[in-house]
């Protein structure tokens, strides 16, 4: 049996309620979920399947609209890992994701997003 879900759980600490959020588009365990802007924030790597290795992918998720979105590529795959949204001092509006393995069985460097300039921007 496979323990990786496509599921998103809400939870509210503030009037303790828990509930389903909109479906991931694919199954999904073993990565990283950190907020990026209000109401938005980034799954970050992790594994499809138990026969699969470490994703590529990333997915943005509005809580406000519940809506799944793809988000950029890694340029290298992560799952087990640890990540943290770091503000930039120099333009505070400005968010750069930084991902970190967690793991020994994927590559031990850092890595941050493919793009041009290397940060991401917020759709």
């Amino acid at each position: 049996m496979e323990a990786i879900l496509d599921s998103t759980l809400l939870v509210s600490p503030f009037d303790n309620v828990t509930q389903y959020g909109t479906k991931m588009p694919f199954k999904l365990g073993g990565h990283c979920f950190v907020k990026v802007s209000a109401g938005k924030a980034i799954a970050i790597g992790g594994i499809k399947s138990l026969n699969q290795g470490a994703s590529f992918s990333t997915l943005y998720y509005n809580i406000l609209e519940e809506v799944w979105s793809d988000g950029p590529k890694l340029n290298v795959h992560r799952a087990g890992h640890a990540c943290g949204a770091v503000q930039d001092s120099k333009i505070p509006s400005k968010m750069l994701v930084v991902v970190a393995t967690g793991s020994s069985l994927f590559d031990p460097k850092w890595s941050v997003f493919q793009k041009p300039n290397n940060a991401i921007k917020n759709k």
